[in-house]
């Protein structure tokens, strides 16, 4: 999941479900030749599945799905590899965010403020109590839900979202901190 191509391919395949790899290549914006490759790597560590063919006016196509409807990230985080792979795929979607939000910057389109916003920036420090968190993470969840519902390339424009959510190691003991003179 560190290459940029494989994460933009299952994002897609969880917006559009079973697909061929031309429409699939049609949602990305990309060739479908230089979709291929990925895909084999997909099917042959479990995360996609082949399941059969579909006849067009010109050919068959190959049909493919995600092994599970929402991918999720498990693992023990006491592995120092599965750790390390976590930190690989986290670079790789900031750096695929980095390039989405400059791309969008140069954007006729672009918009920052008003009813046509369509461009945000936002990064916080803020405290939680471990309900805050529990109803943080739950919002997380409607709004995954919210966007996969809605993703349809026939309707809307393509828009890229990006969240993480870390828990910040404390440098000073709770409480501790700062104090007005």
């Amino acid at each position: 999941m560190a290459a940029p191509a494989r994460q933009r391919i299952i994002a897609g395949m969880e917006a559009l479900g079973v697909v061929s790899a031309p429409e699939l290549a049609r949602h990305l914006g990309r060739s479908t030749e230089s979709l291929y490759f990925h895909l084999r790597k997909l099917v042959a560590c479990g995360l996609v599945e082949d399941v059969g063919e579909r006849r067009t006016r010109r050919r068959s196509e190959r049909l493919y799905r995600l092994t599970a409807p929402k991918l999720r990230i498990a693992g023990d985080l006491a592995d120092p590899d599965f750790r390390d792979a976590l930190g690989d795929a986290c670079r790789t979607i900031l750096r695929a965010t980095e390039r989405d939000y400059c791309r969008a910057l140069d954007s006729p389109h672009a918009r920052l403020q008003g009813q046509a916003r369509n461009l945000s920036l936002q990064h916080y420090h803020v405290h939680l109590t471990p309900g805050d968190r529990r109803r943080l993470v739950q919002m997380l969840e409607e709004m995954t839900t919210f966007l996969l519902e809605r993703n349809d390339p026939d309707r809307g424009t393509l828009h890229a979202l990006t969240a993480v959510l870390a828990p910040i190691a404390s440098r000073t003991p709770p409480n501790q901190g700062y104090r007005d003179a």
